[in-house]
């Protein structure tokens, strides 16, 4: 299994779809499967739906129990884009979940997966906040940002912090990133973290292939 994480924008994935080819060209069974295509195997959008359940955490690590289960009966690399942090940690940290307790989901979470050898990518920013604004917002659009801007500004953790507007919507975001990179730092899994402000895809695509193919 091959997990990539990253903030909207870091280029989840762009970055799943090269790191399909790279089995692929081995001969090596390979699927990747979209962060939030309706029918997703671990959590279709029904599953997602149920993100403000007190009891989601529970939930998910149902989800990633029969997942691991189907897994194991077969023989092909699973990728999955923004399924360890954007569609689970993300939605408890949203929901105001404690971090605690979104930590300690975490941690079993990784010992559910671990019979399937998982590796994790993840893609960072040094400035957050400036990548949020300068690349995501720049090439999404007012549209898209005003979508999301509305929705994270509407959540529980927002509201408690009086989180409002542009400025709130950053805040949350650099927020969320600052949890997860500290999720990162404790994980048990073989990991490889991609600074990739400068959005330099030659160089990210080489440093994933050479780990990949070490690993």
């Amino acid at each position: 299994m091959i997990l990539i994480e990253g903030l909207p924008g870091s280029g989840k994935t762009s970055l799943a779809g090269y790191a399909q080819e790279i089995p692929q060209r081995s001969g090596i069974t390979a699927e990747w499967f979209l962060e939030e295509h309706p029918d997703h195997p671990v959590f279709p959008r029904e599953v997602r739906r149920e993100q403000v359940r007190s009891d989601f955490p529970e939930l998910c690590l149902e989800r990633w129990r029969s997942f691991a289960a189907e897994c194991a009966r077969s023989e092909r690399i699973v990728i999955l884009e923004g399924c360890a942090f954007q569609t689970t940690v993300r939605f408890m940290f949203a929901n105001g979940l404690s971090l605690d307790r979104i930590s300690a989901y975490y941690a079993e979470f990784e010992q559910t997966i671990a019979p399937l050898s998982p590796r994790l990518i993840y893609l960072f920013q040094a400035d957050p906040g400036s990548f949020l604004r300068e690349e995501t917002m720049a090439r999404r659009g007012p549209d898209w940002t005003r979508k999301v801007a509305d929705y994270t500004t509407a959540t529980p953790y927002a509201r408690e912090r009086g989180l409002s507007g542009l400025g709130g919507f950053i805040s949350f975001w650099t927020e969320y990133g600052s949890f997860c990179d500290k999720l990162v730092e404790i994980s048990t899994l073989p990991r490889i973290c991609i600074e990739n402000s400068d959005q330099d895809w030659k160089a990210i695509r080489f440093r994933t292939r050479s780990w990949l193919e070490v690993e």
